[in-house]
């Protein structure tokens, strides 16, 4: 031990260089600062910065936005006995199809007996939920007004799948069947006689 505090004792001898001089003339000399970035370069910044709030606004957007959004609903369209199980005759027993957001089906239903409804999803991953109202209750622009609904499902269907419902009697009329998630692109003009 003592041999290592003879080593180290020589450095309580040492004599620090004095460097006063030095740091005193530094502060003397006007500090260097970098130059001022360009216009140019400030824009690009400021440029690139309001596109990724706006990308990451519409990430969030797509996250968050409720399902009856206008984003998700296409042009307004009605379909009457278009495709899937249309019928020339009216009936109490009828198939109706969502596929692509729109719905297929019989259009020419019974009128003073209940209607039997098949209502098959083909869109993954997409919520709906039907409900009936006499036409006249609907706009052009495909809004409907609630206060007139004479027939709704009572759950929403997730997804993929089929779901089976009992409706009315209706008296004879003309009525739109529409999803109330996407209302103004999945609507069936239905003509009840």
């Amino acid at each position: 031990m003592a041999n290592v505090k003879d080593r180290l004792g020589v450095l309580d001898k040492a004599t620090p260089p004095d460097v006063w001089r030095s740091v005193v003339s530094r502060t003397s000399e006007p500090l260097h600062l970098a130059e001022p970035t360009s216009a140019k370069r400030r824009v690009l910044a400021a440029t690139l910065a309001l596109g990724v709030f706006a990308g990451a606004s519409v990430l969030v957007w797509q996250a968050f936005r409720p399902a009856s959004s206008p984003l998700m609903s296409a042009t307004p369209a009605v379909h009457s006995s278009t495709a899937v199980d249309a019928c020339d005759s009216p009936s109490d027993a009828v198939k109706v199809d969502a596929k692509d957001l729109q719905l297929h089906g019989c259009a020419i239903w019974q009128a003073g007996t209940p209607i039997s409804l098949r209502y098959v999803t083909q869109d993954q991953g997409i919520e709906s939920k039907l409900a009936l109202v006499p036409a006249d209750a609907c706009t052009a622009g495909g809004a409907c007004d609630d206060s007139k609904v004479v027939w709704e499902a009572g759950d929403f269907v997730a997804g993929v799948g089929d779901a089976s419902y009992r409706i009315g009697p209706l008296d004879p009329g003309r009525y739109v069947l529409f999803d109330r998630v996407h209302p103004t692109s999945a609507r069936l003009e239905i003509d009840v006689r």
